[in-house]
């Protein structure tokens, strides 16, 4: 298995792409960075305090460190490839809203394009599931 030092994990702060936040710093090794990048196409302003709250309360314990970024840009999907090229991750951790394995039908728009595009490896993180 390989070591993760950098890792990004875009979110559009819906709870399948928070829910990757986390996923990411339990991934990240000890000592690595977290890149959470939230790209806005339009007026919403996302601050990073917003960002901030998404951090888990263990990820000081391994000592990462978390680097927030938001971004205006109206292609979402180019401004996280392009961040996973400038940052030199080692993988794109990124919520997905479906819960089928067919391609593109249920994985989101964004998703499915970062994955055409991306030159790096992409971790795709299903929605958790409600316990019963």
């Amino acid at each position: 298995m390989p070591t993760l030092r950098r890792v990004l994990v875009p979110t559009d702060l819906s709870p399948a792409g928070n829910h990757a936040v986390a996923y990411a710093h339990a991934i990240v090794a000890d000592g690595g960075t977290v890149h959470v990048l939230h790209v806005e196409e339009s007026g919403h302003k996302a601050s990073i305090e917003r960002l901030r709250e998404l951090i888990p309360e263990g990820a000081t314990r391994k000592r990462v460190e978390t680097r927030l970024e938001v971004v205006s840009e109206p292609g979402v999907p180019a401004a996280i490839t392009a961040a996973a090229e400038r940052l030199d991750v080692d993988v794109v951790c990124m919520g997905t809203r479906g819960r089928s394995g067919l391609p593109g039908v249920l994985l989101g728009s964004v998703a499915q394009a970062v994955v055409e595009r991306c030159r790096r490896q992409v971790l795709l993180v299903p929605p958790q599931r409600a316990k019963s």
